[in-house]
């Protein structure tokens, strides 16, 4: 799909520029509204001054190569990647222009740099690292004496394994065993939440990837089923399901990727611009949620939350 994105200003000549995307979910949507809005504010709007050669694999990881071949093919100015694969596509490749990414937990598992400032010169954006630490010691201070939990995970994505590394190392850290269930596709979903429950689990700290967020209408349903409560790191799964979530805001991290690209198209050179961090934290609490599970919160952790709902 190729969209026309335009500005009011005169003085900006058209540009074409890629998104590629994994799949599509909700924080991803969330990050890509956010990087137009962005793209907009500083002049580049749609119908207008740049045109957005818009492509989603549907979680079809075979056609993340052909996306980036295609923006190559098409000579775009600019790619923006949305997920991982997508993102270390492009670097494997060796396209001949700037990459921004957003929605990346670690960017540099899969060479985009060794540090925030040192980093590959055609690459730069803003990861959104979930803050699995705090999010762990958030469940010990909910669920005192808790000795285990679980999680499902996609281990065909560098990120899903990246966070299910990080799981293990800090809830071991904290005394927390934790049973991580494999899955490729939403028919795993089911046998993942059994094997869950028989091995122990009582609360699922479900990490975050494309496939577990597209599929997580699903893994709450099944969830509840056997009455285990999940907490999260997206706000739009505590709105779904999840007792709460210790989050990032997925459309403030597209806006700053989209400043970020319009700084690139208005001349910056990429390798001069380190990877911008999300430091804001989101404390997400469903308490109608959380009372179907009989979890309750103390008036001291309310007063922690930013997002409550009811």
């Amino acid at each position: 799909m190729v969209l026309s994105v335009l500005s009011c200003s005169n003085n900006k000549r058209n540009r074409t520029i890629g998104i590629t995307l994994l799949a599509s979910d909700p924080p991803t949507e969330l990050c890509k509204d956010g990087l137009i809005k962005a793209l907009e504010d500083r002049g580049y709007k749609y119908d207008h001054n740049i045109s957005v050669i818009d492509k989603n694999a549907h979680g079809d990881f075979a056609a993340i190569q052909g996306i980036t071949k295609k923006f190559i093919d098409e000579k775009v100015e600019l790619a923006v990647a949305l997920s991982t694969v997508s993102l270390q596509s492009l670097i494997e490749e060796k396209v001949p222009f700037p990459v921004v990414f957003s929605s990346v937990a670690n960017p540099f598992i899969i060479g985009a740099g060794v540090s925030d400032s040192m980093h590959h010169p055609l690459v730069t954006g803003v990861p959104s690292t979930a803050p699995i630490k705090e999010t762990i010691e958030i469940i010990k201070e909910l669920f005192p004496g808790i000795k285990i939990i679980g999680t499902l995970y996609t281990p065909s994505e560098p990120n899903s394994v990246y966070y299910a590394k990080v799981q293990r190392r800090e809830s071991e850290k904290n005394g927390i065993a934790v049973i991580q269930y494999p899955i490729s596709d939403i028919s795993d979903i089911g046998r993942g939440i059994d094997s869950l429950s028989r091995s122990g689990v009582t609360v699922i700290y479900q990490i975050s990837d494309v496939l577990t967020a597209s599929v997580f209408d699903s893994i709450v349903m099944k969830s509840n089923s056997y009455n285990i409560p999940i907490i999260c790191n997206q706000i739009v799964q505590v709105n779904s399901g999840a007792i709460l979530g210790l989050c990032l805001d997925f459309y403030k991290m597209g806006y700053e990727a989209g400043l970020i690209t319009a700084d690139i198209l208005d001349g910056r050179k990429t390798a001069a611009i380190p990877f911008k961090r999300m430091e804001r934290m989101i404390l997400s609490v469903n308490t109608k949620t959380a009372a179907n599970f009989r979890v309750t919160f103390s008036d001291d952790f309310m007063r922690k939350a930013n997002d409550i709902i009811h």
